[in-house]
């Protein structure tokens, strides 16, 4: 497989963008954003306004859809820009979220290890882990609800 895309600078790439329709408001911006984000780093965040081509097969009939490397009408690189800016959020938010998980959990699993033996880091750990949490589970599993009927 060969690899026929060519190297370009910044500014022609900023220029392959306009010449595939994309309006880009202040260039100066859209220029640091290249050099700094990268080209194929925000192209994930301007593929949903490639225009789309919708072709209908004769057999088996069926619609295929291909995105083109023109962009729809009115696309503007701020636009894109704002996508990435709001994945960059969402994953920031999302990833404190998880660390607070996951600490939360190392907590408790070493309370519970701990209220087990205190010493448990010269046991055998898979069976000991295995005891623990049986015991532990028996300790705080909830009783069973009954169904009811409703009236």
């Amino acid at each position: 497989m060969t690899y026929d895309r060519p190297w370009r600078a910044y500014a022609q790439q900023l220029d392959l963008l306009k010449f595939r329709g994309m309006i880009v408001g202040d260039e100066t911006l859209a220029l640091h954003r290249l050099e700094h984000i990268g080209y194929y780093r925000l192209s994930a965040y301007w593929y949903p306004f490639r225009s789309v081509e919708l072709t209908q097969l004769s057999n088996p009939k069926r619609i295929t859809c291909n995105r083109k490397d023109l962009f729809e009408p009115g696309t503007q690189f701020e636009d894109a820009l704002a996508l990435y800016e709001f994945d960059k959020r969402l994953r920031l938010l999302l990833m404190d979220a998880l660390e607070r998980i996951e600490i939360a959990l190392r907590v408790d699993i070493a309370y519970l290890l701990g209220d087990h033996d205190a010493h448990n880091q010269n046991r055998d750990s898979a069976v000991y882990l295995a005891d623990t949490f049986q015991d532990a589970s028996r300790r705080f599993s909830r009783p069973a609800i009954e169904p009811q009927a409703f009236d």
